[in-house]
């Protein structure tokens, strides 16, 4: 039986006789395996991100299909010229592909919109890869719970173990004891995140250090409550080049 699908590619590597294996999400059938014939013609189906339109024959009790037919539904005018955005761009890739398996029409929408704002962003978009992984656990059901406003924010901070901020005053011995407790500056930045659209980094202004550390809390945080996140390769081998 022939399936014609949208999906978003988040991996590829080599296979055999040179082919690739390329790791598509897709809105409805969720992660899928293909084989695809390495040619220069074909050459932009194993960059990640790449959203394709797919038609592949499914049998039963195979889980590597081979692709019939495929092209490219948005072709990025900067993304993947631009260094920095190809940085995130692989980071959040390898995320997606550890974290992604059944079929979710809300989160395939979202890493669509999510990576063409990116692509035609112009200006200020350093806070992208926290933003996303903060939407991105909103839509998967992994919101923390706590903090309603900035005000009530600002004397909280995030139970890492419980999905929850938690009053600073709550327990100041389990507060500085606890590794699963981040502390008030990253709990504070983590909430003010979660309350902002993409366009909306336009104007924030915040540091690299701050920046990188609220990352690596999110990385915790999703390892935890959802898949490990604490070994991504593609993190350590940019920040050996970078």
């Amino acid at each position: 039986m022939l399936i014609t699908t949208e999906g978003v590619v988040l991996k590829s590597y080599p296979f055999k006789d040179g082919s690739y294996i390329v790791k598509v999400f897709t809105p409805n059938n969720g992660m899928l395996s293909f084989i695809i014939k390495k040619t220069k013609k074909k050459s932009i189906i194993y960059q990640p991100l790449t959203v394709l339109e797919i038609t592949y024959r499914k049998k039963e009790n195979i889980n590597l299909f081979y692709i019939k037919d495929a092209h490219v539904l948005y072709a990025y005018q900067d993304l993947l010229f631009n260094n920095q955005k190809i940085q995130i761009a692989i980071v959040l890739s390898e995320i997606l592909q550890k974290c992604l398996g059944e079929p979710n029409e809300d989160l395939y929408k979202f890493i669509i919109d999510s990576f063409k704002w990116l692509d035609l962003a112009r200006e200020n978009y350093s806070g992208f890869s926290n933003l996303f992984l903060i939407k991105f656990c909103e839509i998967s059901g992994l919101r923390p719970y706590g903090a309603l406003t900035l005000e009530q924010a600002s004397n909280q901070q995030l139970n890492l173990q419980q999905g929850v901020f938690i009053h600073s005053d709550y327990n100041s011995n389990e507060l500085h004891e606890s590794k699963n407790i981040v502390p008030a500056k990253e709990s504070f930045e983590i909430f003010t995140l979660s309350k902002l659209d993409f366009e909306d980094l336009k104007n924030r202004k915040t540091s690299m250090k701050l920046d990188d550390s609220v990352f690596n809390y999110l990385l915790k945080y999703i390892s935890i409550h959802l898949t490990d996140l604490q070994s991504i390769k593609s993190l350590k081998i940019l920040k050996e080049f970078f």
